[in-house]
Parts: structure tokens; C-alpha cells; sequence
């Protein structure tokens, strides 16, 4: 599953490199939980526009409520009966949303025969005038504020909504497995992935929940590939170039967005030039995650 964040570390690469950005609107694909809106407001406060594009129902209702719209949604009728109690609480825009931020947690459960759903539903139910107040009044209190929202696809968004010169910024996949991360095996013995080969088998789960089902279930699933993987890089300037030098920066660490099978990133050092001023050709080295770049020459560096 998407999660729809990003991590700490990445939040403050995004809060400093934003000042370099060019001073025009900002446009979000893919939103999610408006980490990247939320990290910009710090930032900028109201100053600079930011608008944001999801598909998902979740985060259309917050991509709304952020751009100051209204949330139309409402009750189907069908659930009058079981879920009417919810009435009074989606009155204006923030008690609708806290209503369907919480939504998320139960109504899975609507519907379901069986003495652990009804208790879930009660339990709920009994509790809920506390959730939902705590809630919204979070929601009250947001200062984050988007220019415009867009649903709908991201392509879509990107071709006909967003300016071609217009910064934008997007959720690179964070969760992807690094060598040392161990996985479960069919003969139930936790594994470094890095040691994993084809043919292996492991226990895994369904991607998505079975059609008539409640839950993903276990599954066998085997290894069908194990093999380095060249990853697309981008450029990290350092500094500002006096002759064929850069003033020294703190060291940079190499990070990659999609773990490879082994942690590695290629990282090149950039064009350079010897005392004659004739151009070298671009050197590359393997790096692991968390290694270390020094010296004074711009390099070619994949972050995570």
C-alpha cells in the first residue's frame, strides 16, 4: 500500500531546497496526506500558492477542505438506519471531514454479521463524541492552505492543469527493501533479502483484499528475480564554481529513492577539467546508502 507520507529526513531536503525553486505557483502530484503542502507552508506560509492533486476519495475530501471548497459528500440513504447517528456530525465542512477521517477506522465493519463486528460498531459508537471532537477541532486549527485542488489522474493534472514552467513536486516510493532487510521465509527463518535468490520461497500476502473477503490471507510466493539494478540519478550542486572549483560543503549522503538488490548507487563526478583546461571524461564510483561524498567536484548523487 501507498502510504501517502514521506520521511522526516526528506522533509527537510524539501524545506531547503524550496528556496531555490522559481518564484511561481507550486504544483503537488499525488498528495496523500499533504506532507509535501504541509513541509511548503512552513516554509512560505500563504506567500507562494500551492496546489495539490490526489484520486483518492481520503484525499480529495482534505485536498477540498484545504482549497477552501465544499465537501460534497452525504449519507446514502441505504444506511440511514445503521448510520444516521452520524447526522449531527457533519454538519459544516471540518465536522464532515473529521467524520470522514474516522470513517477509515469502522465502516469496514457496517453491514458485517458477527458479535465482534457489532462490538466494534458499539465501541465506536460510544466513543465517538470524543473522537470527532478532538478531530475537528485539529482540523479547525490547520493553517495550511492550498491555492487550488485537483482530482483526478495525475497525468491528466499535469498536462492540462500545471504550467510548463511551474515547480513540481512529487512522492518518490520510500519503501522499497534494502540487503539487510530480512524477510520471512516458507521454512520460517528471517532472511537478509540480499541473500535471497531465485527460486526461494517465501510467505507472503495477498497485494489486495480477495473479493468476498474482509482481510488479505498468507501466501507462498517465490523469488523470481535477484540482480543489480542501474537507478536513474539527479544532479546535486554543491556550491558556487570559482574557476574549475567549488567551495567545500558539509559531506553529502548518498541515498537512492528504490533500493537496488545490492544498496549500491552509481554516482558519477561530473565533467572536470585538467590545468590545459581539457575536458576528463565523468568518472563513477559504486556507493552504499549512508556512504559519504567529499572533495571538491559536483557530483551525480541518488538520494532516498
Amino acid at each position: 500500500m501507498f502510504h501517502g507520507s514521506i520521511p522526516a529526513p526528506l522533509r527537510s531536503i524539501i524545506y531547503e531546497h524550496a528556496g531555490t525553486w522559481p518564484e511561481t505557483d507550486i504544483y503537488i502530484g499525488c498528495s496523500g496526506n499533504f506532507t509535501i503542502e504541509r513541509v511548503l507552508h512552513s516554509r512560505f506560509g500563504n506567500t507562494r500558492p500551492v496546489h495539490g492533486n490526489d484520486i483518492t476519495a481520503y484525499s480529495c475530501a482534505l485536498g477540498w477542505y484545504l482549497a477552501g471548497e465544499e465537501l460534497p459528500y452525504t449519507l446514502r440513504p441505504e444506511f440511514e438506519d445503521s448510520l444516521g447517528w452520524l447526522a449531527p456530525y457533519m454538519e459544516d465542512r471540518a465536522d464532515r471531514l473529521a467524520t470522514l477521517m474516522l470513517g477509515t477506522r469502522f465502516l469496514q465493519y457496517v453491514g458485517k454479521e458477527g458479535a465482534y463486528y457489532r462490538r466494534m460498531l458499539d465501541a465506536t459508537q460510544d466513543q465517538w463524541p470524543r473522537m470527532h471532537e478532538k478531530t475537528a477541532t485539529k482540523l479547525r486549527a490547520l493553517e495550511t492552505r492550498l491555492g487550488s485542488f485537483y482530482a483526478g489522474d495525475v497525468r491528466t493534472y499535469l498536462r492540462g492543469e500545471v504550467p510548463e514552467q511551474a515547480p513540481v513536486v512529487m512522492f518518490p516510493p520510500f519503501y522499497c527493501l534494502s540487503p539487510e532487510h530480512r524477510l520471512l521465509t516458507a521454512d520460517l527463518r528471517w532472511v537478509p533479502c540480499g541473500e535471497l535468490g531465485a527460486g526461494d520461497r517465501l510467505l507472503a500476502f495477498d497485494e489486495e483484499v480477495p473479493d468476498g473477503r474482509v482481510h488479505r490471507r498468507l501466501r507462498w510466493s517465490e523469488v523470481v528475480r535477484s540482480e543489480p539494478a542501474m537507478k536513474e540519478c539527479v544532479r546535486v550542486i554543491r556550491g558556487r564554481r570559482h574557476g574549475h572549483r567549488l567551495h567545500r560543503r558539509p559531506p553529502l549522503a548518498c541515498r537512492h529513492p528504490r533500493s537496488a538488490e545490492p544498496d549500491t548507487a552509481q554516482v558519477g563526478q561530473g565533467r572536470q577539467t585538467d590545468g590545459r583546461g581539457a575536458v576528463r571524461h565523468p568518472r563513477h564510483r559504486h556507493m552504499g546508502t549512508g556512504s559519504h561524498i567529499r572533495g571538491r567536484v559536483a557530483g551525480w548523487d541518488v538520494r532516498r
